[in-house]
């Protein structure tokens, strides 16, 4: 039996749990839990922000986090990562986009988007890893108006908990892998209209929420939310952050989505922007990892015209 204790699994355990600390910190910034941001630093941490040094400690981290409270909502949707490691400690290196709905003096909605590279040093401590170091470095920033926030956050209670990785078993890897592979299988059988593809992820009985409505139990009722999509041009529907907690055969499962809807209005193309959070309930099912809870939770959208090749 493969365990944590072999070598190629344990590096894999350590892989997953160091870039689940970028997931955790995400969110914890997105939904406003600190406590959650927190729990990926060290102590003694010490951080910069845009050039500026923070004063060390993860109380200061977390004090200078807290800003993000001046904007009506946020978005900061993880991408490439790099890891190398050294042992028990290691760096990696994450990009990201942080998208912040603000309001100006005048009352006007805006997005403020921000090209982010997070370079962190990494330890192992009591058991599992931390953020020793976290410097935030911006390599672009932009400004758009014509921003809506389409839904009030999900209902206290809907958010599940998660905390860091200490170690995966092959098995557990090989489930996260499965999940994984389900919520992209979604995302695919949306834009390529393969409707049995989407229903396929689903438990008969699945409960769906969507955009703050209520849909009830049954896969049908997903697909009969889900199949207006006919009507688009182009959907995109890009995959980020993913946080995963296991428990034995079910698993509390969010992911972040940026929806691209493409419709054709007056005789031009245009593009709704979506940020999505899918809060979902998975469970074994025959073998086979289904979605049996799906909370479909929208942020912010905004509309641009578009070229469709």
């Amino acid at each position: 039996m493969t365990t944590a204790a072999d070598p190629a699994v344990r590096e894999l355990s350590d892989r997953a749990a160091i870039g689940e600390l970028m997931m955790l910190y995400a969110s914890g910034l997105d939904r406003r839990d600190f406590g959650m941001v927190r729990q990926v630093f060290t102590p003694d941490a010490t951080a910069s922000y845009d050039g500026k040094p923070v004063p060390p400690g993860a109380d200061n981290i977390i004090a200078h986090v807290q800003g993000l409270k001046n904007s009506r909502k946020s978005t900061h949707f993880m991408m490439n990562q790099s890891i190398d490691l050294a042992g028990d400690a290691g760096q990696m290196e994450t990009y990201a986009q942080s998208i912040l709905t603000m309001k100006r003096p005048s009352g006007e909605e805006y997005l403020r988007t921000r090209g982010l590279r997070y370079i962190c040093d990494v330890v192992r401590r009591q058991g599992r890893w931390w953020i020793a170091k976290n410097t935030h470095v911006v390599d672009w920033e932009r400004e758009e108006a014509s921003v809506a926030i389409t839904n009030p956050p999900a209902k206290p209670g809907l958010a599940k908990a998660f905390t860091p990785i200490t170690s995966l078993t092959l098995e557990q890897l090989s489930d996260r892998a499965e999940i994984y592979d389900c919520v992209m299988r979604y995302a695919k059988g949306l834009d390529t209209r393969n409707w049995e593809m989407v229903r396929s992820c689903f438990t008969p009985d699945v409960y769906a929420s969507y955009n703050a409505r209520e849909l009830g139990r049954g896969a049908d009722k997903i697909m009969d939310m889900v199949k207006p999509l006919e009507k688009m041009k182009v959907t995109t529907h890009f995959m980020g952050n993913q946080l995963i907690a296991l428990h034995g055969e079910s698993a509390d499962v969010e992911t972040y989505c940026i929806a691209y809807l493409v419709s054709s209005q007056g005789g031009k193309d245009t593009v709704m922007i979506r940020g999505l959070r899918y809060i979902d309930e998975f469970v074994k099912r025959g073998g086979q990892w289904l979605t049996s809870s799906r909370i479909h939770d929208a942020d912010w959208a905004r509309t641009a015209e578009v070229i469709v090749s």
